[in-house]
């Protein structure tokens, strides 16, 4: 296995899954939905691909030579990245640190 090759099917396999199933966050959020309504529990997309790159982990314990698993691992875990921050989340989070900041300030006597 050469890494640039694993790297290089990475991306040929995400050009490939796009076209089958569509897209990834939509196909994440659909099963996070389902998977609440199964378990009670709730499931971000950002944990979903971090479950399934810890899923290819524990399969490269016992399937070393699989080349798949770290194909789909690197692919899980940089949806996982794309995930940890929601669309405009930077932005939601600075803001709402800005505004405890100033209640904070607000509150305190002089």
């Amino acid at each position: 296995m050469d890494h640039a090759a694993i790297l290089t099917d990475a991306v040929l396999i995400l050009r490939n899954r796009d076209e089958q199933y569509g897209s990834m966050a939509e196909t994440m959020t659909r099963a996070c939905q389902i998977f609440e309504l199964i378990t009670g529990s709730p499931l971000s997309p950002y944990h979903a691909n971090v479950f399934m790159h810890a899923l290819k982990l524990s399969r490269i314990r016992t399937s070393p030579g699989k080349l798949d698993n770290y194909v789909d691992g690197i692919n899980y875990l940089a949806f996982a990245g794309e995930f940890a921050v929601p669309p405009g989340g930077a932005e939601a989070i600075v803001n709402a640190g800005m505004r405890d900041l100033v209640e904070q300030m607000n509150t305190q006597e002089v």
